[in-house]
């Protein structure tokens, strides 16, 4: 849950993959659909959301970023998938959609917009990164 401005209440269902609004007094205001997949962490800064996301796919961006009315500006950021050659053998399976979706259900993001950079944290392998907001990578911390 993220309050704008002291106002309104964001609730994120990750269930459902949408945003439901409530003001301070906890009437219901409206829902937002989400489209991107598999979102597990959602941060309000200063008037954009920001979304971390996991989904086993080469060259997948976890971060996408989003303005008040959901429209993506920037999508950038990278993961580890779990061992060496992973995504080669998951496209030779025949049901490869299947296990992507399973295995990208059991991993946990999350993320933190701050005034110049921005976190990502993986589960599964550890990691945490910052980024510019143009994308680009400041550091690597990640645990080995």
């Amino acid at each position: 849950m993220h309050f704008i401005n002291n106002s309104v209440l964001i609730v994120f269902d990750d269930l459902l993959r949408r945003l439901s609004y409530f003001d301070k007094n906890g009437n219901y205001l409206k829902d937002t659909k989400l489209t991107i997949m598999l979102p597990t962490d959602i941060k309000y800064y200063k008037g954009k959301y920001y979304l971390s996301t996991f989904l086993l796919k080469k060259d997948y961006k976890p971060i996408p970023i989003f303005d008040e009315n959901f429209n993506q500006i920037l999508k950038f950021g990278e993961f580890i998938p779990f061992r060496k050659n992973l995504f080669e053998d998951l496209e030779r399976l025949s049901k490869s959609v299947f296990f992507e979706r399973v295995c990208s259900a059991g991993n946990y993001t999350t993320i933190i917009p701050m005034e110049n950079c921005i976190f990502y944290a993986q589960a599964n392998p550890y990691k945490i990164l910052k980024n510019d907001y143009d994308g680009n990578l400041l550091k690597n911390f990640q645990l080995k």
